[in-house]
């Protein structure tokens, strides 16, 4: 049975180094304002991004401190103004009390987005990624066997230096053959996401 989870990301204030970069080749270039490149423009409009990623997780399990460590790097390339391709490269360490460290390469994802502008300051998007089963549970970390597939799809409202954004996403496991067996069964979830912000167009300080 799938579950649902629903993490709600509000975000008061967007500073303007958190705006698209690239004035060149941008999805909403000729306009006059900023688009946030917050957690929501990340997770489905497209652009030019390069980026590594740290994140550290330390937890409790059957009386043993375990720490997991996992390096990203991300790459996005846009084709064009609505439409790109990305790769996401994960390296994790592992280290458990009494076991030493292991570590070993995540599952490693590639997908496509396409995403822009409507009109009434809507800005639809939708996407996919495919994790590849390049991990080795044995160690802990991803899968030998299972990747997954992940459709997705938002949509933003930009009236001002408000905005609202809403994602879904449905995250299923998944293997060579797309077919599950007694022994190998697939977990499923659906994620909802809400993001709200506050676009700083000019801030000066001095």
């Amino acid at each position: 049975m799938a579950r649902i989870l629903l993490p709600v990301l509000l975000l008061a204030f967007l500073p303007g180094a958190a705006l698209f970069p690239n004035p060149d080749n941008d999805l909403f270039s000729g306009q006059d304002r900023p688009v946030p490149d917050g957690e929501f423009v990340r997770s489905v409009l497209p652009a030019h991004r390069v980026r590594l990623e740290y994140l550290v997780r330390e937890f409790e399990e059957n009386d043993a401190f375990r720490r997991r460590q996992t390096y990203t790097a991300f790459a996005e390339y846009a084709f064009l103004d609505y439409l790109s391709a990305f790769a996401r490269v994960p390296y994790t360490r592992l280290d458990s009390t009494g076991e030493g460290s292991r570590t070993h390469l995540d599952t490693v994802s590639l997908g496509m987005r396409l995403g822009g502008e409507l009109a009434w300051d809507l800005y639809p998007a939708a996407g996919l990624e495919i994790g590849f089963a390049t991990g080795n549970q044995d160690r802990g970390i991803g899968h030998k066997r299972l990747g997954y597939f992940e459709p997705r799809a938002g949509l933003m409202w930009l009236p001002g230096p408000i905005y609202l954004g809403l994602t879904g996403r449905y995250n299923t496991q998944s293997n060579v053959s797309f077919q599950e067996t007694e022994e190998e069964r697939f977990d499923r979830t659906w994620f909802f996401e809400a993001q709200a912000g506050l676009v700083l167009n000019d801030l000066d300080l001095f």
